[in-house]
């Protein structure tokens, strides 16, 4: 129930209070599993820190702690997190022409960061020493695809390279000029964004011919060498410490032609064994326990189904902090998932995902979690989505985009995280899945399907 959760959580609560009052923050934290190369306060930056920040607990927590360690000022000229600059500047370049008005005469670079990651000013500043500032250059640990890929929208040249985000990624100022002066004209060609390190690279070799330069100093494990770790940061307190299984509900939607395939498969893997697990379906099938929605199905969208689940949930918040929506080609790590909802406040409107945006340029756009790779919502989050006057556009409309543009309007943040997926493992390059911490993948219809050494069903 609620009230045992509450309870089961209550020492953890204080314990955070207690933490936040009297931390003591070590200039040199790390992974506890990574030994990094330390870090010190510069008396002087020639640089801009820009944070890849997002609204929520964990995320705060993790940006003051960086200010702390780094020696930054709340507000500092030289230290800005982009999520303050509104939605769409995870995209990184729409917020081009925000990051000029930041700049210094002195300032020679832009370092993109995540919360997560792990920043050594010494080495950082040893390596852009090296690079000529008055140039238009693109520094990061370079990804490249194999081949074609859905989520690239099938570019097919595998010798482009692209940031990987985790690792932070740097421009030249002379590059930020450029590539914001160039913006007016390139925004409108915008509708989606699905990978935001992919098409960063691109609105920047669109616009100013400019391709990223790999150096390994952007790292992606720890080394003496590294001016960047990805994931490097240790985890901020957690606000639950303890979060089961019991206490999130699971909603999976499916069809009747996919109980026997698809459904079967949930049901022996990430399903198998839930508390409060319900299989939403157009008909009732007892030998897969699905329930009948009533609700025709469409061959997308989904949207009037999505909604039905949501209605079911509203008699269920006042007991259960957090709830999920999967499709029945979703793979799940459940174990991950609890790991990462420790960290967030359920109290606070909270989506939870994969992210995407949709109409960047203009009035009407927003992000949006992807349906595919699960969506999860916090108590609080369900309980303003019901408030609120949102309804379907239409009954096949999509209902991961709904629920974006709905969320956009009643103001509950979209928060991405990594370790969802949209598409199947091979659709990511290797080099990205084998640091990310995988939580979930889509197109999963069978166990060879989603198969990976480091992705578990369960503990």
């Amino acid at each position: 129930s609620g009230l045992s959760f509450i309870m089961r959580n209550a020492a953890a609560l204080l314990m955070v209070a207690a933490a936040v009052a009297t931390r003591v923050v070590a200039l040199d934290s790390c992974a506890a599993d990574a030994a990094c190369p330390g870090s010190a306060v510069m008396e002087e930056r020639d640089y801009l820190v820009a944070v890849l920040s997002q609204v929520g607990r964990p995320h705060a927590e993790r940006v003051r702690v960086m200010r702390e360690e780094w020696g930054y000022s709340a507000p500092d000229s030289a230290f800005v997190e982009l999520h303050t600059f509104g939605d769409f500047s995870w995209t990184v370049f729409a917020v081009f022409p925000r990051l000029l008005e930041h700049l210094q005469n002195t300032t020679k670079w832009i370092v993109f960061i995540e919360d997560e990651t792990h920043l050594v000013p010494a080495k950082l500043e040893e390596m852009l020493g090296e690079y000529d500032h008055t140039r238009p250059l693109f520094l990061g640990h370079a990804l490249r695809d194999a081949g074609p890929t859905i989520i690239h929208h099938y570019f097919d040249d595998p010798s482009f390279p692209y940031p990987d985000f985790s690792a932070g990624f740097v421009v030249s100022a002379a590059l930020l000029r450029a590539a914001a002066d160039r913006y007016a004209q390139h925004e409108t060609k915008v509708d989606f964004v699905i990978d935001p390190q992919y098409e960063l690279a691109e609105y920047l070799r669109d616009t100013t011919t400019t391709l990223l330069t790999h150096d390994a100093r952007f790292c992606t494990a720890a080394r003496d060498t590294c001016a960047t770790i990805a994931h490097g940061r240790p985890p901020p307190t957690p606000y639950a410490t303890v979060l089961e299984a019991q206490d999130i509900v699971f909603a999976v939607k499916t069809t009747e032609k996919f109980h026997r395939t698809r459904l079967a498969h949930v049901q022996r893997t990430w399903g198998r064994g839930l508390p409060h697990v319900t299989y939403y379906s157009d008909v009732e099938d007892p030998a897969f326990h699905t329930v009948a929605t009533g609700i025709p199905n469409t061959p997308t969208g989904h949207c009037a189904k999505t909604q039905f689940i949501l209605r079911k949930f509203r008699k269920l918040t006042d007991t259960y902090p957090w709830f999920v929506i999967a499709d029945d080609d979703t793979a799940l790590s459940v174990p991950r998932l609890l790991d990462l909802l420790k960290l967030y406040d359920d109290g606070q409107p909270t989506i939870l995902g994969q992210r995407y945006g949709f109409g960047l340029t203009r009035p009407y756009g927003y992000s949006y979690i992807t349906g595919g790779g699960g969506m999860i919502f916090s108590r609080a989050a369900v309980k303003a989505i019901l408030a609120s006057s949102c309804e379907c556009w239409q009954r096949d409309s999509p209902d991961d985009m709904w629920l974006g543009s709905c969320a956009s309007h009643i103001g509950v943040p979209v928060v991405h995280h990594a370790g969802f997926h949209q598409a199947e493992p091979t659709a990511y390059t290797p080099a990205l899945l084998a640091h990310q911490p995988l939580l979930s993948f889509h197109k999963c219809m069978s166990e060879k399907d989603c198969t990976l050494p480091r992705f578990k069903y369960s503990s």
